[in-house]
C-alpha cells in the first residue's frame, strides 16, 4: 500500500530517518499508557483546546495504543511503527479526512513527548 501524504508529513516531522526515536526527554521505559495519561492532563491544563479536540486527540492515541500495544515504551515509537499504524488505519477504511486529523493528534502527542 502506498504511503499517503499525511503519514509522509508525520514521518518527516518525527525525524530524518524512519528509525529515529521520537522521545528525547521522556524516560525510555515510559509506556504508551503512562504517556497517554500525562498527555491528556497536559492538554487539559495547559492548552486552550475545545473539549471536542481533546476527545479526538484522546481517540487518536487510544487507536495507536490498540495497534502497537500498551506496553510499548515511547522510546521505541519511530517512523516505521507510525507508518505501519497509518497503513493499518487506511486498510481498515478510515477516510482521508480522518487520517489527517489523526495525524494532527499524533503530531501533537509527539511534540508533548519531546
Amino acid at each position: 500500500m502506498a504511503l499517503g501524504s499525511t503519514s509522509r508529513r508525520l514521518i518527516n516531522f518525527l525525524g530524518q530517518g524512519p528509525n529515529d526515536p521520537l522521545v528525547t526527554v521522556v524516560k525510555e521505559e515510559t509506556s504508551l499508557v503512562e504517556a497517554h495519561a500525562r498527555y491528556l492532563t497536559w492538554l487539559r491544563e495547559t492548552r486552550d483546546l475545545s473539549v471536542h479536540t481533546v476527545r479526538a486527540y484522546d481517540s487518536d492515541i487510544t487507536a495507536l495504543r490498540r495497534a502497537l500495544g500498551d506496553d510499548l515504551a515511547v522510546a521505541r515509537l519511530d517512523g516505521v511503527l507510525v507508518r505501519a499504524f497509518f497503513e493499518d488505519q487506511r486498510a481498515r477504511g478510515l477516510c482521508v479526512a480522518s487520517l489527517r486529523r489523526r495525524g494532527a493528534g499524533l503530531r501533537s502527542f509527539c511534540v508533548f513527548l519531546r
